[in-house]
């Protein structure tokens, strides 16, 4: 089997915890950053939870302690 090199990868899954190992023992991904955003941490709400239900998504947009916009997308379906 061939080996691939990945620079990145973005998964969009509904509960990122509970298929990391999938993710990791079957492709060999390697979990280097993991994201959150918390107000208590020094993370700022910019527009709260947005449902889009035709879209079966709630997205919201908060900024880290340094003012960089993150945008959070929850899938709904």
């Amino acid at each position: 089997m061939a080996v691939l090199a990945f620079a990145r990868a973005k998964l969009k899954v509904g509960d990122i915890s509970s298929l990391e190992a999938f993710y990791t023992g079957a492709f060999g991904f390697v979990v280097t950053t993991r994201i959150a955003v918390d107000v208590a941490h020094g993370g700022r709400d910019l527009t709260g939870a947005i449902e889009i239900p035709e879209w079966a998504m709630r997205p919201a947009f908060v900024c880290d302690p340094g003012g960089h916009q993150i945008e959070l997308i929850q899938a709904t379906a």
